[in-house]
């Protein structure tokens, strides 16, 4: 796995009427490596897909072939006329030994209301563990584990870990793979969309919020419903028994600002969920 911000070279050419070309033009990537797959911006490049503004940090490479010490591609400008250059240029990436961890696949799904988190090596020298990261929106990410790695290892192993609250909607989540030296790679982004309640959604007021936020629920609740508050990046922040009631009053005030959601549960299971702002 080659990660993202690893790769800095820009391209680079030039055009009779437009001059020297480079990040800043649409290009074209006319060639795709034949022993990974390349990733940009965390989604998988497809054969002649134009990219405007290229930006090489958000270049990753996923499945490498073992044993290999470079991967290239190739791309061709487009300039202002809409012309493709008819002669693409290779883009290589090269290093030396072996990359410390093999990652096979990562994937994600759903197991009731958690999501479950799978991930194979091939493959593992020195790699001292994997550090989980999540996000809500897929541009923002936080650590919310650390599993041990194997360390070294020549043969296939696999790992799984649960998160027991994710959000309704997307979720996004990646490991950073680290060595015993502390450099780190990234794996490319695992996504999945959970469903909310299909009862009556939460009536949340008002939103945003500076200090109190009304919560009505659609029937009351019992002595076993409980409110949890989640932050944007997955973390418990607030959880409190409702008792038998139907509006709830939640003090936000020394919340910091930002994205928050509300998930009410029941005996272990989700009823409702909402997502609130605060201000």
């Amino acid at each position: 796995m080659i990660s993202a911000g690893k790769i800095n070279t820009a391209v680079s050419g030039a055009d009779a009427e437009d001059g020297i070309l480079g990040n800043a033009n649409k290009i074209v990537i006319t060639n795709i490596p034949g022993n990974a797959t390349m990733y940009y911006n965390g989604v998988s490049v497809t054969l002649n897909q134009q990219i405007t503004n290229f930006n090489p940090a958000l270049v990753s490479f996923g499945g490498i072939t073992n044993g290999s010490t470079s991967v290239v591609f190739k791309y061709a400008f487009v300039d202002a006329a809409g012309k493709q250059d008819p002669t693409p240029a290779n883009y290589t990436i090269s290093w030396t030994g072996a990359l410390p961890v093999t990652l096979e696949r990562f994937s994600a799904t759903k197991e009731n209301d958690q999501v479950q988190l799978t991930w194979r090596t091939l493959t593992e020298q020195n790699v001292s563990r994997f550090i989980i990261e999540y996000s809500t929106d897929g541009i923002n990410f936080n650590a919310i584990a650390t599993v041990a790695a194997t360390g070294n290892s020549s043969i296939p192993v696999n790992y799984t870990w649960i998160h027991s609250s994710p959000v309704a909607g997307n979720n996004y989540y990646r490991l950073k793979m680290v060595d015993i030296d502390d450099r780190f790679v990234y794996s490319t982004v695992a996504v999945i969309k959970m469903s909310g309640s299909t009862d009556l959604v939460i009536s949340a007021y008002p939103n945003p919020v500076h200090y109190l936020l009304n919560i009505w629920l659609p029937k009351p609740g019992t002595t076993h419903t409980i409110l949890n508050v989640y932050s944007n990046d997955g973390e418990l922040v607030y959880s409190k028994a409702t008792g038998n009631v139907q509006t709830i009053l939640l003090p936000v005030s020394t919340f910091s600002k930002g994205i928050y959601y509300i998930r009410i549960m029941e005996n272990g299971t989700a009823l409702y969920n909402a997502k609130f702002v605060k201000q």
